[in-house]
């Protein structure tokens, strides 16, 4: 299912500012719009992890110095987040890297606490 919408600015864009970036088609021509969405977690919460799952949602790492790190699903269709999950213990717990993988349906991330997690995202519903 693709709807268009793209990650469109990757972890390296600006950590510091707490937002997604969202791009969506504004035309035909190939014009695009880019939606800056705040993380739930607020100022602070340090985005490096982010991947796409078969639904066209994005999933996203949301680092929070000393208090923790949460996986956390947002759909561009509704501009909703959802499905937030606690990772891992509170210090220094960073999620860098995620990957999807779509015959199984799996979220993988890796974190600086030396762990190889994975999620079954696929069924994950917006509920938040």
């Amino acid at each position: 299912m693709q709807t268009g919408h793209e990650i469109c600015a990757d972890s390296r864009s600006d950590v510091t500012r707490s937002l997604l970036y969202v791009c969506r088609p504004k035309d035909p021509l190939l014009s695009i719009v880019i939606e800056e969405i705040p993380l739930p977690a607020g100022p602070g919460s340090l985005l490096y992890g982010m991947a796409t799952d078969d639904k066209d949602r994005i999933w996203v790492a949301q680092n929070v110095p000393n208090q923790g790190t949460t996986l956390v699903g947002y759909d561009p269709r509704t501009k909703r987040f959802f499905g937030e999950a606690k990772v891992g213990r509170a210090a220094n717990n960073t999620i860098r890297h995620m990957y999807f993988d779509r015959r199984r349906g799996m979220l993988w991330f890796g974190t600086d606490q030396g762990a190889i997690g994975r999620a079954e995202v696929s069924r994950a519903r917006v509920a938040m």
